[in-house]
């Protein structure tokens, strides 16, 4: 099951790219619909909109990733130009005390084009920022993702 993932990813990302040469090189957009064909699983999640920061979108939906809980964020840039979003990540486990968890990166930051940016699935390593892993919250213990919040976002032009 999992190779199956992994080649169909593989293949989907490579199906993009010629996809994209093959436009790029007769002057032709791709069309809006191309990536949300091939990657329909982002759109089956369950898309939580947890703010709106000068005109961007900042959603997260807790998945599964080979059997484990896992964060995946998606943003919509509803400017007209590239802008640079910067966040925190505060998580609550399943420790008895559950208390807020401020993920161990400190700030992240993104440049984000206009329109909808997402991960591709599980195994996408291209923008790590879009994929929050158990392993990455503590050292200390397995931690169970139970609940995800942005915090200390930001957006400059």
């Amino acid at each position: 099951m999992k190779r199956t993932k992994t080649l169909t990813g593989m293949l989907a990302i490579l199906f993009i790219s010629i996809a994209n040469i093959t436009f790029a090189k007769n002057n032709l957009p791709p069309p809006a619909s191309f990536p949300a064909l091939l990657f329909s699983h982002c759109n089956s999640l369950d898309w939580n909109l947890d703010a709106t920061v000068s005109n961007v979108e900042l959603y997260h939906a807790i998945s599964e990733c080979n059997g484990k809980k896992v964060v995946f964020l998606k943003f919509n840039n509803k400017n007209s130009g590239p802008v640079t979003v910067y966040w925190k990540e505060v998580f609550i486990t399943q420790e008895k005390n559950a208390e807020k968890t401020e993920g161990p990166f400190g700030e992240k930051q993104l440049v984000l084009s206009s329109g909808e940016t997402f991960s591709s699935g599980c195994d996408d390593i291209k923008q790590k920022e879009l994929l929050a892993r158990p392993d990455q919250i503590t050292p200390v213990y397995q931690a169970e993702i139970i609940k995800f919040n942005f915090q200390d976002i930001r957006v400059t032009q």
